[in-house]
């Protein structure tokens, strides 16, 4: 698997614009971090919700696995002939109970996805099960809500979740989650949680006394991983 020093290798010679540099540099340690995830098992076919730099990665560790992609499409962050098949469709849309059909996946990869929606998250969810093939996976991540810097700011008066954006395929996040409620959602539609994990896999700089807290609180930690599993 790719580690973070060759996920930003893979990338030194790409066309970015800054805040697709910043994106990439923030992430990277994530992208290495979920790789191996997905490896698990040797999936043969892949759907990545919310195409991005994860893609390419993707496309570059899984060469001969069939790699789909749903959402809206970013190709200056990944090579277009990576994917198979691309399914324009916006989550938030299964609330209106009009759903695209899509084959089934072994894995599908929702990775800092479910904060930018609005749509209730079960909806969503039920929509993924229907996706899965029989004991295939579901790789979510998400930001943590209870993360220790985000308590942090409360206690200093300040609202840690910035305002929404006027993009609406850029709409920055609308509602994060805890461990505990993605654990719940999991149960509610089906999905068994096969492994959470809570990790601070952004590349952000940590003083010691944050450290400290990360390590005796793992709970407060800034990432969440959640492998969910179809059963069957």
């Amino acid at each position: 698997m790719l580690s973070e020093a060759a996920v930003l290798e893979h990338f030194a010679t790409w066309d970015l614009n800054d805040e697709e540099r910043r994106y990439l540099d923030l992430h990277s340690p994530r992208f290495a971090y979920v790789l191996p995830l997905v490896a698990a098992g040797e999936p043969e076919r892949i759907l990545d919700v919310g195409p991005h730099f994860l893609t390419e990665l993707l496309g570059v560790s899984f060469p001969s696995a069939t790699l789909d992609t749903l959402g809206f499409r970013n190709p200056s962050c990944y090579r277009e002939e990576r994917v198979a098949r691309h399914f324009d469709f916006d989550l938030n849309e299964v609330q209106a109970g009009v759903l695209p059909e899509l084959p089934e996946h072994d894995v599908v990869v929702m990775a800092e996805i479910v904060e930018h929606l609005y749509t209730a998250p079960k909806l969503v969810l039920a929509f993924i099960h229907d996706v899965l093939a029989p004991g295939g996976r579901l790789i979510l991540q998400t930001p943590n809500a209870a993360a220790w810097n985000k308590r942090l700011a409360l206690l200093r008066g300040v609202n840690p979740f910035e305002p929404i954006r006027e993009s609406r395929q850029n709409p920055g996040h609308f509602r994060e989650y805890t461990a505990s409620e993605l654990r719940r959602l999991g149960d509610e539609v089906g999905l068994e949680v096969t492994r959470l994990e809570l990790v601070d896999y952004f590349n952000v700089p940590m003083k010691a006394p944050a450290r400290l807290l990360s390590d005796l609180r793992p709970r407060m930690r800034q990432g969440i991983t959640v492998v969910y599993r179809r059963p069957g």
